[in-house]
């Protein structure tokens, strides 16, 4: 491959429309963070490109939850606290 073709591989890369799975999911709180952060600072309103991320991100967000509940890794309900039962001895 040459320069040429990594340059342009790499900014067709840029180019195409991101999926909901393109960015870590760590990150996707941290990205909506920042973009309420900015949304507070022009004026309570998004440009359209900022509106379609959040909403992107939001989408991503609620599936990731979703999967989440579907496959019982979330407790449901409230946590349950468990007394150690005292071992008494025989004399």
């Amino acid at each position: 491959m040459t320069k040429t073709q990594k340059t342009t591989s790499s900014v067709t890369n840029l180019l195409k429309k991101p999926t909901l799975f393109d960015s870590m999911t760590s990150n996707i709180i941290l990205h909506l963070r920042d973009l309420r952060k900015t949304w507070r600072t022009q004026n309570f309103k998004f440009t359209r490109e900022q509106k379609q991320e959040y909403d992107m991100l939001v989408e991503a967000r609620r599936e990731r939850v979703k999967y989440f509940y579907d496959n019982d890794m979330v407790q449901k309900g409230p946590k349950v606290a468990r007394k150690k039962e005292e071992v008494q001895e025989e004399d």
